[in-house]
């Protein structure tokens, strides 16, 4: 009778000033759990394991024109914030040639991995509004999936496609900033070759 009953409870894990997040994460802990049956006759007695595991912030990362994510994961830079900040904080990374998927023929052929094609000349620039539109497409879902994603950060042309996409809104007209607490751009640009974004 005993093993077929259900108990609810709640657990609470204080953590103090000294402890880190990591600490506590994928960690077991035991503990004891007394249970009153018969009227307060019988008291039974059972210890329990249990795991813990803490679901740090995530922040979603776009890697430089022409890298792929392992390239961008084995850069210095981005070596050194993940060592930093990797106990408080989770990086995942986005793939600029996912979005060919969702593009035209023209991108499925690139040959570079790039959040947007570069136009033959930089002294004509493109003027298509819909121009980073199969990235920003493909950031949508990946956010999606990854949700709640705390921060972006992009790196080069990863920079000038996490600007464009914070500046952009969704079909319903929510600012897609509002998807994020926190922006870290590095060696980024305004896309001045990309007139319509």
């Amino acid at each position: 009778v005993f093993n077929s009953r259900k108990y609810k409870g709640e657990i609470r894990i204080d953590i103090s000033s000294n402890q880190e997040i990591s600490d506590i994460s994928n960690n077991e802990y035991e503990f004891d759990v007394i249970f009153d049956e018969s009227n307060n006759i019988i008291q039974k007695k059972k210890t329990y394991k249990i795991k813990t595991k803490v679901k740090r912030p995530k922040i979603l990362c776009l890697h430089g024109g022409g890298q792929s994510v392992d390239n961008f994961k084995n850069q210095e830079g981005i070596k050194d914030l993940s060592n930093n900040l990797g106990r408080e904080f989770e990086f995942v990374f986005a793939d600029s040639s996912k979005r060919k998927k969702i593009g035209s023929e023209e991108l499925v052929h690139e040959e570079r991995d790039v959040w947007w094609k570069d136009p033959d000349s930089k002294g004509e620039p493109t003027t298509d509004i819909s121009h980073a539109d199969a990235s920003i497409k493909y950031l949508d879902d990946k956010i999606e999936e990854e949700k709640p994603v705390y921060g972006i950060l992009g790196y080069s042309q990863g920079a000038a496609m996490a600007t464009t996409y914070l500046a952009s809104k969704n079909e319903e007209g929510e600012e897609r900033s509002k998807k994020f607490e926190k922006a870290f751009l590095y060696n980024g640009y305004l896309p001045s070759t990309h007139l319509g974004l």
